[in-house]
């Protein structure tokens, strides 16, 4: 049987808490001074990730070793 646990106690702030009413919110102001970036387009894979090295091909018959 697993062992008996603490008693578990509610937060504060849960669904039972009073509700705070809702603040207005502060317009919010554009940075200062900042222009907008322009639109990049989005890049390739062949331009993200660099391209896949070739599996290196199977040794010759003759040039393996005898075991």
């Amino acid at each position: 049987a697993p062992a008996p646990r603490g008693r578990l106690l509610a937060l504060p702030g849960g669904r039972g808490a009073d509700r705070e009413p809702d603040r207005p919110k502060a317009p919010a102001a554009p940075a200062p001074g900042r222009t907008p970036a322009p639109k990049r387009p989005v890049p390739t894979p062949g331009e993200v990730f660099p391209p896949r090295r070739r599996p290196t091909p199977p040794p010759a018959e003759e040039e393996r070793a005898a075991g």
